[in-house]
């Protein structure tokens, strides 16, 4: 049971920090799962055969204080299904989804997502993809993919260093900035 000021929201699962944007609305990661033919058996061998997966990957959700839906943004649809990782093999996700016949693979694994008002984009980072991506929130286009890298966001005209797997809100600016 969930407790009575909890807010559903229409989901399978979320994970990770919720990010509040300018606009009031909140970002978080969410998961999608496909069965996808031809996933990569192997993260080191690429002769080896390829199999049928049951492929979770992350969603981005926009979404309003009272819970509604504003926007999803699904990682099957900006990345290659098969471009994976170290990870991308990963059982992580087979308690989320128990259905899943054989496992699921834990394709993208993302840790973190911003929104960057300075373009009105979103970054966002991959563990088991070795990467920071940032696409135009409108378009869902990739506007820069960064395997092993940063990218710099912009959050209320001071520039924040966003490194992969190490972003943190800062508590007094409402921003994210990374480690270092």
């Amino acid at each position: 049971d969930l407790p009575t000021e909890s807010i559903p929201i229409a989901t399978d699962f979320i994970h990770h920090e919720v990010f509040e944007m300018q606009s009031g609305d909140f970002l978080a990661l969410s998961l999608e799962l496909r069965t996808h033919p031809g996933y990569p058996g192997s993260e080191t061998d690429p002769e080896s055969p390829a199999e049928e997966a049951n492929v979770v990957a992350d969603s981005i959700l926009e979404y309003r204080p009272d819970g509604a839906i504003v926007r999803q943004w699904s990682l099957f649809d900006i990345l290659d299904p098969l471009r994976i990782g170290f990870g991308s093999l990963g059982t992580s996700w087979n308690l989320v989804y128990p259905e899943a016949p054989n496992g699921t693979r834990d394709w993208t694994h993302a840790n973190a997502v911003i929104h960057d008002p300075s373009d009105d984009s979103l970054i966002i980072s991959l563990r088991h993809q070795d990467a920071v991506i940032k696409i135009d929130r409108h378009t869902i286009a990739i506007i820069k993919l960064d395997p092993f890298a940063q990218i710099i966001a912009h959050c209320g005209g001071v520039r924040h260093d966003l490194a992969q797997q190490e972003a943190r809100r800062d508590r007094g600016w409402g921003c994210w900035q990374g480690s270092g």
